[in-house]
């Protein structure tokens, strides 16, 4: 047996139907577009108001589309980039795709990039307290996502793989880009 393979199938589980992946993927889909759509109404602590909520919201401003309907387009811009980081486990194809580690690898380098060129504003605006959990927070999300892709990607399990696409995305998109500025 080649070391390199997965011991298992790195299909959908044995006793899920055909059309099972599908439909747990469009679920985790919906969750998360639900999540996107009700993150504005979070109160800001511990949550971060994150730059695309921000970008989101001028544009609605700017175009006079209201706050709900730019809510819903972004739950299902959200939505529909689940589907497609998804489409692996959908398909029975590698659970752990390159691409994935190339966008978890980007997220993690930006985010960085954007604290540690953030960092002067996020003391001034958000204070040292809010930003350490900030911090602490991203690291952690960072930790499971890294520690989860090492010790699942040797097995090909489909549910770790579902869970850490889900995380992945979930953190870029509400954790990995706080908005550090002021006006909050």
């Amino acid at each position: 047996m080649d070391p390199d393979k997965p011991e298992t199938s790195d299909t959908a589980p044995p006793h899920m139907e055909p059309s099972s992946p599908s439909r747990v993927v469009a679920e985790g889909a919906i969750l998360l577009g639900v999540v996107a759509f009700c993150s504005p109404v979070f109160p800001t602590f511990p949550v971060p108001v994150v730059i695309f909520t921000i970008v989101l919201g001028r544009f609605a401003h700017q175009t006079m589309t209201g706050y709900k309907v730019i809510g819903l387009i972004y739950s299902a811009i959200v939505a529909a980039a689940y589907w497609g980081i998804a489409r692996p486990l959908r398909h029975g194809g590698n659970l752990y795709p390159r691409r994935s580690m190339i966008l978890a690898a980007t997220g993690i380098a930006l985010s960085a990039v954007y604290f540690i060129t953030s960092w002067r504003y996020a003391l001034k605006y958000q204070g040292a307290e809010l930003l350490s959990i900030y911090v602490l927070a991203n690291g952690a999300v960072i930790a499971l996502l890294v520690g989860g892709w090492q010790i699942f990607r040797k097995s090909a399990r489909w549910w770790p793989s579902f869970w850490l696409h889900w995380i992945l995305l979930a953190w870029i998109l509400f954790l990995a880009f706080p908005w550090l500025g002021e006006m909050i």
